[in-house]
């Protein structure tokens, strides 16, 4: 960054380490949290689940993925992996998630990924210590958590369970302090409408995937994943649901943002953010669109473009 540049003069963008740095570390693991962390990256992106004995745990997929995890004898799950929520936290601690199975087709899409032993699935509190802990050994900031709350609307157990992990997680925001630093995102809105009676202070963002993806698409006429939002037409516009919804943040997939859904969305006031960003001509397009926040698998991609655009990821540059 060039120091002739005052701060009011540099633009910020932030940057948000999708899973930690999935692109180079095991995805949602301390250690892969404490690499994007060492790189100046101040914004953590994670998925959660609550498991059988109601504790919130890091971990993207609704069953264990077969090509991530090994057994306590270093085997590789097989056939289809068991169900995460229906796992107690120390059943999930039984396994190994520190690299991916080589000849996998989830393995041939990170190639560069670190393959490590003993690494577990860490609870939500877990991290939230750790982020504290580094925030005071560093000095070098305040860390923010984007969370993902995983649900799915369509799956048996999901819908009956929304309210019970939006309380848990609650609980652990006021216990931890994490009320100024935490970012709540979801494709399932019911999640968000909880948070939203319950904690209205708290950021919110709302993840999705427009219906032009086909089957697994968010936004349609009569969609589950809305919660008590309605979407009245198909063209009905994404900001003006987020809008009807209450939300003050979009997480958008990145292909399915333009100009004209930016234009909108800042116009209701929206804050713009998008995934997953990982080539560079896409981050290029998305700082070009002007968008709030970057989440990727490679952090420093994004890091390199934005300083090549002359901007920042941090606000006190």
């Amino acid at each position: 960054m060039p120091n002739t540049q005052s701060r009011l003069q540099v633009r910020v963008i932030d940057i948000h380490g999708h899973r930690g740095a999935r692109g180079l570390f095991p995805e949602n693991t301390l250690e892969g949290y404490a690499y994007a962390l060492s790189t100046g990256i101040r914004t953590l992106e994670l998925d959660i689940q609550l498991t059988a004995d109601d504790i919130l745990v890091a971990t993207h997929d609704f069953t264990l993925s077969t090509a991530q995890t090994r057994n306590s004898e270093g085997q590789w799950l097989t056939g289809t992996g068991p169900e995460s929520i229906t796992l107690t936290a120390a059943e999930l601690k039984s396994y190994d998630i520190g690299g991916l199975k080589a000849g996998s087709p989830y393995g041939a899409k990170f190639p560069d990924q670190a393959f490590l032993d003993g690494v577990t699935i860490p609870t939500l509190e877990e991290i939230m210590v750790f982020c504290s802990d580094y925030e005071t050994s560093s000095g070098a900031g305040s860390i923010t958590l984007n969370i993902e709350v995983k649900s799915d609307p369509t799956r048996p157990g999901h819908t009956d369970r929304a309210e019970k992990t939006v309380d848990i997680l609650l609980a652990l925001i006021e216990k931890h302090a994490y009320a100024d630093k935490v970012i709540i995102q979801s494709f399932d809105w019911a999640i968000l409408d909880f948070v939203q009676d319950k904690a209205s202070h708290l950021k919110r963002s709302y993840l999705t995937i427009a219906a032009h993806n086909g089957e697994h698409a968010t936004i349609y006429k009569g969609s589950p994943w809305l919660g008590r939002t309605q979407c009245l037409s198909d063209d009905e516009t994404i900001p003006a649901l987020i809008k009807k919804a209450g939300g003050n943040n979009w997480s958008s997939l990145y292909k399915d943002l333009d100009e004209q859904a930016v234009s909108e969305a800042r116009a209701l006031g929206i804050g713009l953010y998008v995934w997953t960003v990982n080539e560079t001509e896409d981050i290029d397009r998305m700082i070009d669109l002007g968008v709030d926040a970057i989440i990727s698998d490679y952090p420093s991609r994004v890091q390199r473009r934005l300083m090549a655009h002359q901007m920042h990821w941090l606000g006190d540059c």
